[in-house]
């Protein structure tokens, strides 16, 4: 029996479901375009401008470039996180007379933090962790109370993800996708729970080096992707709440005043020139040293750090 049939029979006997055995396959597309196309990127647009000066084309940072390199670097940290997510199971869970099968997918979770010093890299913290995604069905009002955490313990304790902590891995964590239809497949929303978990850990770690006094006006860090999460966890509608998670959210605001977020990813389609007119090009021809007018934007269901 393999690791993964050995840790799908402990979910199998825990859950009360029962495992397919279907073929595993990769749920990453490795050849995914460096722009983003489609109608689920956010419409940036730069009619609302971030600008104390009114520009009207390109900006030239020649001069500005010159400059810096001659002064101290202040991106001091690099940040970045990735996962790779794979199908690795299909079950039924008997709830009713109708038994639709649901995938279960895993994620290997990494996130990293080099630090510069001397021109040099090295190594500041690495976290790695295995997650694996469940229906939410499997945790069905006739389970107890604290169920997927049990389950976690569970396969925690099995001499196959035992071997993995040696090896610097670590697994804690079930994420249950929603079994709704709410407009996408559910590996689609198996990926995106862990996704927001390597979301979380890269939080995590923000919050760590900020706690040790490791970011600072000399010391920015980078950190690959957008600034804008989402806001639900720190809303509640009960009044005694609301102040606790008011200073939860200012001090995770406050944990990124020295973090600059960088996104490769566009949609050059619907970015549109000072004039407001749809003008890919003005990205896309942008000369070495030279950067467009700042754009302001805001999400409603995003913060922006």
């Amino acid at each position: 029996m393999t690791n993964r049939s050995r840790i799908m029979a402990i979910i199998e006997q825990e859950t009360g479901g029962k495992s397919y055995k279907s073929h595993k396959y990769s749920l990453d597309d490795t050849e995914r375009s460096a722009i983003e196309y489609g109608e689920d990127t956010p419409k940036i647009t730069w009619k609302k401008k971030g600008e104390t000066k009114d520009h009207r084309q390109r900006v030239s940072l020649v001069e500005k470039a010159a400059e810096v390199t001659q002064e101290r670097p202040l991106f001091s940290y690099f940040l970045d996180g990735s996962r790779y997510v794979y199908k690795v199971d299909d079950m039924d869970f008997e709830m009713t007379n109708r038994t639709p099968i649901y995938p279960i997918v895993a994620g290997q979770i990494g996130v990293g933090c080099c630090k510069r010093v001397d021109k040099k890299m090295f190594c500041e913290k690495l976290e790695r962790e295995i997650v694996i995604a469940m229906p939410d069905i499997a945790q069905s009002e006739r389970k107890r109370v604290g169920f997927l955490v049990a389950t976690a313990m569970k396969l925690n304790e099995s001499s196959e993800l035992s071997r993995i902590r040696g090896s610097g891995w670590k697994f804690e964590t079930i994420l249950k996708y929603s079994t709704k239809h709410e407009g996408k497949g559910y590996n689609d929303k198996a990926t995106a729970k862990i996704q927001e978990e390597m979301m979380k850990s890269e939080q995590k770690m923000v919050a760590t080096l900020v706690k040790e006094r490791k970011l600072n006006k000399d010391n920015y860090l980078i950190k690959d992707g957008s600034l804008e999460y989402k806001a639900t966890e720190y809303k509640t509608s009960k009044e005694e709440g609301k102040q606790k998670k008011a200073r939860e959210y200012q001090k995770f605001k406050n944990n990124y005043t020295y973090v600059v977020g960088v996104s490769k990813r566009f949609d050059p389609e619907v970015c549109h020139n000072v004039s407001g007119k749809p003008d890919p090009g003005f990205i896309a021809d942008l000369e070495l040293y030279h950067r467009t007018p700042v754009a302001s934007l805001k999400t409603p269901i995003f913060w922006a750090m």
